[in-house]
């Protein structure tokens, strides 16, 4: 349970602008990415997965999920923004980059 003594502490920096504020990825970069992660042996589209029993359970027409059960063997979408992160790295500085992250989750394995 919660603590009532919680409470939201706003960022100071919060109201600064840097330059990621108009875009974290813009289309450009979007287009580049997409192209490399489409290209990568093994990737596939995810597929939807129609759930009736659900849809009926919350009184909708039609339900869908995305599968990412399949996602490169990884299960995880999040296996295309580490994955590609580093590739791009490795691109950018010609090898001899070392990465590292806080996890050994979905998005650590993918950056491994």
């Amino acid at each position: 349970m919660l603590s009532k003594a919680l409470r939201h502490t706003p960022n100071p920096a919060a109201d600064r602008k840097t330059p990621y504020d108009e875009a974290i990825l813009t289309r450009e970069g979007f287009a580049a990415a997409r192209a490399a992660i489409t290209a990568w042996p093994g990737y596939a589209p995810t597929p939807l997965v129609e759930i009736p029993d659900l849809a009926a359970r919350f009184r909708l027409d039609r339900l869908w999920v995305k599968d990412e059960g399949r996602r490169l063997g990884l299960k995880s979408f999040k296996a295309l923004g580490g994955a590609y992160a580093v590739q791009h790295l490795v691109q950018a500085h010609g090898g001899g980059v070392t990465v590292a992250c806080a996890t050994d989750g979905n998005h650590g394995r993918a950056v491994a």
